[in-house]
């Protein structure tokens, strides 16, 4: 399942996926669009806070 939407100014997509082997996780993807970096720096690390992080914030090739 995939979706986008735009609220507030952030355009987010997300789709269903999981970072482990398929077992049905319920896992989900979320992409968030900001209008800078230091705005995706201050948003990443204020939802890393107290979580696990799978993924480094860095720039993608997509």
């Amino acid at each position: 399942m995939h979706m986008a939407f735009k609220t507030t100014g952030v355009n987010f997509d997300i789709a269903d996926t999981s970072h482990k082997p398929s077992r049905h996780t319920g896992g989900v993807d979320l992409t968030v669009e900001f209008a800078s970096n230091e705005e995706a720096q201050e948003a990443f690390q204020k939802l890393s806070d107290g979580g696990i992080v799978l993924m480094a914030l860095k720039k993608q090739s997509f």
